[in-house]
């Protein structure tokens, strides 16, 4: 549902041509996954950049709470940034799904071996629901901004 130019072409394809590319890198559709490559952004309004930046705040956000809810074991840590959810590098299409706001299936999987199913909810849904305002706030809205300046 985010005003990516491909979802404006499903939705109006008499205005949009399917033709179209990123306006800004005239290499690719920009869709949902282009956001997070497109090379044209500028370094300040960097998308990626932005989004490696909150995911590791994310990743932070979830470490913090989950560690103070009981005694770990010290190899937490280590086995939680191991998962692929976090590779915000490339991104990996785990990443993508919590991007969107979805919890991939081996982020709840590693959680549930040490936590109770609802507890897992209790502190990753408020961190997840802070992550998406950030995300919005930082990227989507300048974006937006600057689609239609």
């Amino acid at each position: 549902m985010l005003p990516t130019l491909t979802t404006l072409q499903q939705h109006k394809p008499h205005v949009y041509s399917p033709d179209w590319l990123c306006p800004q890198c005239n290499m690719a559709p920009k869709d949902i996954n282009h956001l997070w490559t497109c090379s044209y952004i500028l370094s300040e309004l960097n998308p990626c950049l932005t989004h490696q930046k909150e995911i590791l705040n994310f990743w932070d956000s979830c470490l913090v709470s989950f560690s103070s809810m009981k005694q770990l074991p010290p190899s937490f840590p280590d086995e939680f940034f191991a998962l692929d959810c976090w590779d915000c590098l490339t991104p990996s299409q785990s990443c993508l799904l919590l991007t969107r706001g979805l919890i991939p299936t081996h982020l709840m999987t590693f959680l549930k071996t040490h936590f109770m199913v609802s507890t897992v909810y209790k502190i990753i849904s408020p961190l997840l629901n802070d992550f998406q305002i950030e995300l919005y706030g930082k990227i989507w809205l300048c974006q937006n901004v600057l689609f239609y300046i």
